[in-house]
């Protein structure tokens, strides 16, 4: 029963409304949800203008390293929280505020000035040996391969061989096809919130870029450098290219899974494949991604990561510690596990194995469960380039990833790397065979995005105002809960690319597989259902990122 039916009974009984007072009613009801929906607005604007300046500070008293691409990312996100926050107001308070937006212009204009950006420098190095990069190349080869660079370095774990195409390299292929300013061009005549625009703004910046040719300085360099990486892995040598943007993981966002990355690449596709990845910048979810974190397309210029594929036993993500706030045993160590490679735990096509260990050293194996897995993904036999899927039957369906020994050693890994780091980390893996035995390869290492008790926010405005459904029979229970709270709303049920068009703010999402492309609805879902897929998928860690 609404508000508005109670005091009907309250102050009149049941008796009937004419038409006239029944539209009314109703254009009083919408004058209400729109009023309360503004109010959210502000109070979340506010939060997140607090929390990036907060950010900032962090990061000046921190050991970090950041760039100005940083700083202009962080000044972008702040200035559009706050400009958010003037027009809820006025929009509340019938405009009795307007000085508010011209003191906002002047002060975003004096910021913009200082932020403006430079001449780009593009006479710097093209690319940099993974054996040379530390924490303080990462304004040039982005925060993944900072990190492995440093990780390789000083914590003396095993990472694949390989180097990274700088932010150099992005910037002179742009300049070299006259791409910045027909990019920003179309971006800024486009309609950011319309799927619809972002569907064929996306596909326009991409054909851009593949059909652009690579200078050729750089495509000699990148040449010249997978020749050396032949020379000492052997002819049977594939390649993982991996995003590594400026921005990830150092911009208050993760970006998990936003980019593209292609595995098991033929040595000779090298120079094609690093223009797919950078063409991946301007993928749907990416845009959209970095639209409505506020962040603008010049503050997350692309780095490649160029890598020795990784031959995978098994693969999968550790947790140094569990992200979710509300689930029992935080200071536990999560691993989650699949046989093959480890794509299939990110990309949430499958459930995997978890284990749960103490932190104390050695680690104690506190509990273990193992998933019916449906398939592996293997690099593809021989000649061929890609990954291929071998369906899993029987016991094979499930049998566990790893041993307890490999198990409680890759715990063991998860732990230093966050001693190393000073912070909770969210870890990559592979094991592969080595010297007629095994070893963990480290593929990625980051801070973890943990979500707190008093970060669970209201469902989006659609939601608001709707009567309280009661009680209810419960259709289905159980899984396992990947970001902490409640959420009311209509079920969507998405299965193609095209349903995305259709999705309701306020929605529940439901799909099959806990895919990163899903991310581009978070924003205006209120919850997220999927069929597989763990708590370390990539858009999990979007999901906890939107709350």
């Amino acid at each position: 029963m609404s508000i508005f039916t109670r005091l009907r009974h309250l102050l009149g009984g049941q008796k009937e409304l004419s038409p006239e007072d029944l539209a009314r009613e109703e254009e009083l009801k919408k004058q209400l949800r729109e009023r309360c929906a503004r109010f959210r607005r502000l109070l979340s604007s506010n939060k997140n203008a607090l929390e990036i300046m907060s950010e900032v500070e962090e990061a000046l008293a921190g050991s970090r390293p950041f760039g100005m691409s940083y700083v202009r990312g962080a000044g972008t996100r702040a200035a559009t929280a706050v400009y958010q926050m003037v027009r809820e107001l006025n929009a509340l308070s019938d405009n009795q505020y307007e000085s508010l937006q011209t003191a906002f212009n002047d002060v975003s204009g004096r910021i913009t000035d200082v932020l403006e950006r430079k001449s780009l420098v593009t006479d710097g190095p093209l690319l940099l040996p993974l054996t040379d990069i530390r924490l303080g190349d990462m304004p040039q080869v982005g925060g993944k391969m900072a990190n492995l660079g440093e990780v390789s370095a000083n914590v003396g774990l095993a990472v694949p061989d390989g180097f990274a195409v700088t932010v150099n390299a992005y910037h002179a292929f742009m300049e070299y096809n006259g791409l910045r300013d027909e990019i920003s061009r179309r971006i800024q005549s486009a309609d950011m919130d319309s799927m619809d625009d972002l569907f064929s703004l996306s596909a326009a910046l991409q054909q851009c870029i593949l059909n652009a040719p690579l200078p050729p300085q750089l495509e000699q360099a990148i040449e010249e450098a997978v020749a050396g990486m032949v020379e000492r892995c052997g002819s049977e040598l594939r390649l993982a290219l991996r995003s590594s943007a400026v921005g990830e993981d150092a911009l208050g966002v993760t970006f998990a899974g936003q980019y593209r990355s292609e595995l098991n690449v033929l040595p000779e596709e090298a120079c094609e494949v690093w223009k797919e990845i950078v063409a991946s910048k301007y993928a749907v979810t990416a845009m959209s991604y970095r639209f409505q974190r506020g962040i603008p397309d010049e503050a997350a210029p692309m780095s490649v990561g160029v890598l020795s594929m990784v031959q995978a036993l098994a693969g999968g993500v550790a947790y140094s510690r569990d992200p979710v706030a509300s689930r029992q045993g935080r200071g536990q160590v999560t691993l989650n596990a699949v046989p093959g490679l480890p794509q299939a735990v990110v990309d949430g096509a499958v459930t995997p194995d978890v284990f749960a260990f103490s932190r104390q050293n050695p680690p104690e194996l506190l509990e273990k469960h193992i998933a019916h897995k449906a398939f592996r993904l293997d690099c593809a036999p021989e000649a061929a380039q890609g990954v291929s899927r071998s369906d899993l039957e029987g016991e094979a369906a499930v049998r566990p990833s790893l041993t307890d020994a490999q198990a409680r050693e890759l715990a063991q890994v998860a732990l230093a790397l966050e001693e190393f780091y000073n912070e909770p980390q969210d870890v990559e893996w592979a094991l592969e065979p080595y010297e007629g035995n095994t070893r963990i390869v480290v593929l990625q290492s980051r801070p973890l995005f943990e979500s707190a008790p008093d970060q669970v926010e209201e469902a989006p405005a659609a939601v608001a105002g709707e009567e309280d459904p009661g009680d209810l029979p419960v259709l289905a229970q159980g899984g396992m809960a990947v970001s902490s709270g409640v959420a009311v709303g209509p079920v969507f049920v998405a299965r193609k690319d095209a349903d995305m068009l259709s999705f309701p703010r306020g929605g529940i999402l439901v799909i099959e597989r806990a895919q990163p492309r899903w991310a581009t609805l978070l924003s205006r879902a209120a919850g997220l259902i999927s069929e597989t897929g763990g708590m370390a998928g990539h858009l999990a860690s979007v999901a906890r990122e939107y709350k």
